[in-house]
């Protein structure tokens, strides 16, 4: 069982951190992931991403399983707050990127051959405000307002950058 405690410790001893993701019951999302993965080496401000399979580009993503590789961001309270918080990232915003990614939703691999910045800029922003919408979605008493805020803020910003550049957002 994965407690605020458990997270907490994450938290606080990156060693931890892996145990705790080992510890965390896929369930359904097993279908799509194919195991979570602590990254303690980006230096960027991301806190988790979904990665498609290495052979996808050679074989088709279709029916594969993606990882989900989680980094330090993840850990801070300045994201999320509490457990329930970190875990419907997990669940309800990385979840989709790579059930999307096994159904052939976003053809992920095709990203990497676009060429036009924008263009890419503009499939990965559809991409993301799908996830952010499906973690608001999915709301509920435990998740923090700090949390929920911040999702809201996101959505809008995506809606507003598609909107910039031409593409009709509901």
């Amino acid at each position: 069982m994965i407690t605020q405690k458990n997270y907490e410790r994450a938290r606080n001893d990156p060693e931890f951190a892996q145990e705790f993701l080992d510890r965390i019951q896929l369930n359904r999302l097993e279908r799509y992931v194919s195991k979570v993965v602590y990254n303690p080496f980006q230096e960027t401000r991301t806190e988790m991403s979904t990665i498609y399979p290495l052979y996808a580009n050679a074989m088709g993503i279709i029916g594969r399983r993606s990882r989900v590789l989680v980094y330090p961001w993840a850990f801070s309270e300045a994201f999320y707050p509490s457990v329930d918080d970190f875990l419907s990232n997990l669940f309800y915003h990385e979840g989709l990127h790579a059930k999307e990614n096994f159904h052939g939703v976003l053809l992920a691999a095709h990203l990497n051959n676009i060429e036009n910045p924008e263009i890419k800029g503009i499939a990965i922003a559809k991409a993301d405000l799908r996830a952010l919408v499906n973690q608001a979605v999915h709301f509920n008493t435990r998740n923090s307002n700090k949390y929920m805020g911040e999702v809201r803020r996101r959505i809008t910003k995506f809606k507003g950058y598609l909107r910039s550049k031409g593409v009709e957002v509901r």
